[in-house]
């Protein structure tokens, strides 16, 4: 795979916007997603946001899985959040 090819990969995997920016941001305090719902999520004391899926009631990405507590804040990746 090509460098540039690999940097679109990860770009698209991370969202560099600020979080607590946004509008759309939902804090998993108040609710969680729907079950295999794809969601950027951001970890409590993080500023980057990482994409992955809401399953089996954990946040998952390629790589790692996180409990809801770990989490500050989420949103639909899609525009219609189901």
């Amino acid at each position: 795979m090509e460098h540039s090819a690999a940097m679109e990969n990860i770009a698209s995997l991370v969202s560099r916007t600020a979080p607590h920016v946004a509008n759309d941001w939902i804090p998993s305090a108040r609710a969680l997603p729907q079950e295999g719902q794809p969601v950027e999520f951001v970890l409590e004391y993080r500023d980057i946001a990482m994409r992955g899926v809401y399953r089996d009631r954990v946040f998952r990405t390629r790589w790692s899985r996180y409990e809801p507590a770990a989490i500050c804040e989420w949103r639909c990746v899609n525009s219609i959040c189901a």
